[in-house]
């Protein structure tokens, strides 16, 4: 009986919270969402959707925030001060950023791990921190890793013996396919 319970909890959640029932819930909050793009399980502010444009081929990793409202203003001034969002094409939001109200992300950039971002944002560009600064080029930071990937230990994470492999191997970067 566990067992059938587990499989119909499994069925129902993995099913409402895939990344394509994700893109659908939001683009019918009136999110444009461009080709190609994948949203892992994120926070966004989908109650002003219209107000936030995502380009063509973006990752959006789990536990992203993107914010269209302020409603600090609420208690004091008696209204929610709302602002848009545009996330430019072949974007990557690594896990754990907050971009917030009125940000605009040029094409091409990158954001890792636990960013705050506010403002604006060059094409290009590699950003990290909070709040987040410009700490590079994308195209610097992209020869550095194929670099790094010509000298690495590669694994395949289809594999779970390659896994454990790297587990036990790896003593810098590795990368999997």
């Amino acid at each position: 009986m566990k067992e059938l319970i587990d499989r119909i909890y499994r069925y129902f959640f993995y099913k409402k919270n895939s990344p394509e029932a994700l893109l659908e819930y939001y683009k019918s909050k009136g999110v444009k969402v461009g080709e190609g793009t994948v949203i892992s399980t994120s926070g966004i502010d989908a109650s002003f959707g219209p107000l936030l444009e995502i380009g063509k081929d973006c990752s959006i990793a789990p536990n992203v925030t993107i914010l269209l409202h302020d409603a600090s203003t609420k208690r004091y001034l008696g209204y929610t001060k709302i602002e848009k969002v545009y996330i430019g094409n072949m974007c990557f939001i690594a896990s754990g950023c907050i971009i917030l109200p009125g940000t605009r992300i040029g094409d091409n950039c990158i954001i890792g791990a636990g960013s705050v971002v506010r403002g604006e944002v060059p094409e290009n560009s590699v950003l990290l921190g909070n709040p987040a600064q410009v700490v590079g080029k994308t195209k610097h930071y992209i020869r550095m890793s194929k670099n790094s990937f010509d000298e690495s230990l590669i694994y395949d994470d289809t594999k779970i013996e390659d896994l454990y492999r790297a587990s036990r191997e790896l003593k810098g970067t590795g990368f999997v396919l």
